[in-house]
Parts: structure tokens; sequence; C-alpha cells
């Protein structure tokens, strides 16, 4: 148990270059994180660790939640170690993000983890799980469909953040051996009166399928769970580095634009890492099987189609590229337009002029329009345009509808929900940066002109 534990660190330690290191462990009280320090304990003169014990107490059992805390207290000062302890509100987080009881204690936890660590000026945080713990954890993520990510669980040592790493010491035992440990060195734990409800999913899994399997399989089934685990690390590895070598995809303001060139050309399963990889750069992005299957489908799709994806993302199939951004599309109020001004609207700034029609050259370009102000009928106002919606073009005499001359103007189908028109009580004036209609024409007879430039 301890050699396991001495080489799990002295790896590290190489690995990273350490020395008489400060290191987090997080004890719940539970008899794999009580066994987890007194290791570390029994480790810390030869190996120079300066140890640090962190318990978040999770409020979920009351009066036992709090009895765990004191244990901990307690253990810590028979260790002469320090110890920090935290209260987590976990009901009311899940309440407030709509993840559940499980979810919510972890993300809570491993915050208060990084914090102390941070305080602390540590670096690395030592958490107990075992090698049943991956087993259990591959199974959950075997049924829901996950792809390597999830399968890939536990692993050694992964970043918390970009200061705080998380090691594993004891991946490599199995629960038994633990136990075991415990027994023979005399220590005392907490048991979690709720690790035997069944209605939590993991106590299930551990309880009676993996029972089920031992009873089929041989009592180590959870120890080569865990090796195939490793095994499918090492594939996520080989996927990722082979993932990085692939350019067909940038990130711009939060837009993700694949090209299709190189990106139809990978085969099925590189595609769907890339896409992974590309949409993690999102926002940080996790993407589901059914995110990027939908992603997939749109790459022999027609030009113009859509996928709706989680977390109000949005994908597009343009001519060459598929486009992720969020779907900012909504009903919005048109902005009135009384007299001359800077009018904004979403990101574009409308600048509106009335001259003389003297004193204004014309300039061809497609950000500035030249209306006849004897033409305006009312109030303008800049809207957003509508399906179905017509208007005679500059240089026609027929009406056409305006999503045509969008794509006779070559406008991305992502882009055109972000199209404005100028508009007043007899129809659209300008469809902005792109046509101005035929009678609000200049001419020779125009006393005024007003000038309305997009930027």
């Amino acid at each position: 148990m301890v050699n396991v534990v001495r080489n799990h660190l002295e790896r590290f330690c190489i690995q990273h270059g350490y020395v008489n290191m400060r290191m987090v462990v997080a004890v719940s009280g539970g008899i794999d994180s009580t066994v987890l320090l007194h290791a570390l304990s029994t480790l810390r003169d030869s190996l120079g660790l300066d140890l640090v014990v962190a318990h978040a107490n999770h409020g979920l059992r009351g009066i036992e939640s709090d009895d765990d805390e004191r244990f901990v207290t307690s253990v810590s000062e028979a260790y002469h170690l320090p110890a920090y302890t935290e209260r987590l509100a976990v009901t009311a987080y899940a309440q407030h993000t709509g993840l559940g009881i499980e979810a919510s204690a972890r993300t809570l936890r491993y915050a208060f983890l990084e914090n102390t660590a941070v305080n602390v000026k540590s670096t690395v945080v030592a958490v107990a799980h075992t090698a049943d713990d991956v087993a259990e954890t591959l199974i959950a993520n075997l049924a829901r469909g996950s792809g390597l990510d999830g399968l890939a669980s536990h692993a050694p040592i992964r970043p918390l953040t970009d200061a705080v790493t998380v090691i594993r010491p004891m991946l490599a035992l199995q629960r038994s051996e633990v136990v075991e440990y415990a027994i023979q060195h005399g220590l005392a734990w907490r048991e979690d009166s709720s690790n035997a409800d069944l209605q939590y999913q993991r106590n299930r899994i551990r309880h009676e399928v993996l029972r089920v399997l031992r009873s089929v399989f041989g009592a180590d089934v959870g120890e080569r769970i865990a090796r195939t685990a490793e095994l499918l690390r090492d594939a996520q590895q080989i996927v990722r580095s082979a993932s990085a070598d692939v350019q067909c995809f940038d990130v711009v303001d939060d837009r993700l634009h694949i090209y299709l060139a190189p990106f139809q050309i990978l085969s099925p399963a590189l595609q769907r890492e890339v896409l992974r990889t590309a949409l993690h750069q999102v926002d940080g992005y996790q993407a589901s099987y059914a995110d990027v299957h939908r992603i997939q489908l749109l790459i022999d799709a027609e030009p113009g189609s859509q996928a709706s994806i989680s977390s109000g993302l949005v994908c597009w199939r343009e001519r060459d590229e598929l486009l992720v951004e969020y779907n900012t599309q909504r009903a919005d109020s048109p902005l009135m337009i009384q007299g001359d001004g800077l009018f904004n609207v979403d990101e574009m700034c409308l600048e509106v002029k009335t001259l003389p029609a003297d004193e204004v050259v014309i300039n061809p370009n497609q950000t500035i329009a030249y209306i006849d102000a004897s033409c305006v009928v009312g109030t303008m106002q800049c809207r957003r345009w509508e399906h179905g919606e017509r208007f005679v073009p500059f240089g026609m005499n027929t009406s056409v509808l305006v999503a045509d001359v969008l794509t006779n103007a070559r406008i991305p189908v992502s882009k055109r929900k972000h199209i404005r028109v100028v508009s007043d009580a007899s129809g659209i004036l300008w469809v902005c940066g792109v046509r101005q209609a035929e009678h609000t024409r200049v001419t020779r007879s125009t006393t005024h002109v007003i000038t309305m430039r997009i930027s």
C-alpha cells in the first residue's frame, strides 16, 4: 500500500521536478481518504512532504456531516497537520444551476480544493480514488454512451487549473486492499450512511452491478476494468495528438469556423475528435455524442441547413465551412429613426445625415445609401427583415424576396439574421449593406438626400 503511493509520488515528483512538495490532501473521513492520509503521513519525512488537510462539508446529512468534519479535524490534529474545512451550499447550488446533487457536490468540492491549494500556496491536491472508483465511473459512462473522454476516466494526474494539479496515488489499489490496510493499522474512519442509499446511481453500480460482475468474472474485475480505462487513456492521447495536427478550424469571437475542404477528407472518427476539440474552444463547451453527430450530418447537407446543439449553440452549413455560434436570434423592437444622428443596432452603427442634393457626391459603396428625402413616407425605422418580405431593388422594376436578394449577394445563411433593413410606411428603403430600393433613387429633381452609412 505505502509502496504503491510512494511510487506514484516519486514518478510525479520526478516528472515535475518537485522537491519538498506542499500537498493538499482531500479527506472526507471515509476509509479511502483516511488511508491515503495515513500513507502520506508515513511518507512525509522520506519524501519531504508538507501536508495540508482539506475537508468539504457537503451538509447533506445534517449532524452526520458535521460529525465527519469534527472527525477529520481530530485526525489532522493527531497527525499535527493543519486542516481547512468549509460547509458547501450543495442543495442551493443544485437548485440554482439545475444540476443534480452529486454533480453539484463535485463541482463545489473541487472549487473548494482549488481555493485551498491557492491559499496555502500549493500546486498539488491528492485525492483517494481507487481502482473501484475508476470501474464504477467507466461502467456508468459506458451505459451513457460516452466517448473516449468519458471512458478514460480518473487519470492518475490531471490539471485542475493552470496552477493546480490533481493526483490520485491509490488508483492501482482495489478497495479490498484499502480495507485490509486500514484494519492492519487499526485506523478509524467514518461510514457515510448515504453510500448505502440505492437512489444514487453510483451506489447501485457499486452494490449491484459490480457484485454481479465479480460473481461472473472474479473478485479482481474492478482492477481489470480500471486497467481498461488506462488503455483507453493511452488511446485518447493518440487520438488527441492526431487531431492536434489537423488544421481545419478557427475560433474568432466565440464563433467556430470549420473549413470543409480539409475537414471532409478526415476519417469520421477523427472528424468527431476534431469537433470535440474545436467545440471545447468555444467557451469550454463539452460536446455530447448527439452534438457531434448532428454537426457531422451537416457535412453533406445543402448550404443554409442548420442544426441546434446544446447550450444555445447552432451550427450552420455554409458553402465552404460549418459555422458554430451562439443562437442570438431574438424578436426585438424596431429602432425608430427620427431625424439625423447615430443609431446603434446590435453591433451595427447607423449614421444618418440629411443634406442638400448639391452638397452630396455619390460614392458607390455598399455601406452607404443615398435616399431621395421626398420618397420617405412617415417615420423611418431600422429593423430585422422578415421572411416573405419583398421590395423592388435598385435597377429593377419588379419586386423580389429579400431572401433572394441576400442569396444573390452571397450573404452566408448564418449572417442573414444579422442583416437589418431601413423601412418607412411604404416598405423597405434599404437592405443595409446590400441593396437600396429603386424608388429611393436620387434624380436631377431631388432637392435633399438622406445619406445612411453603416459601420
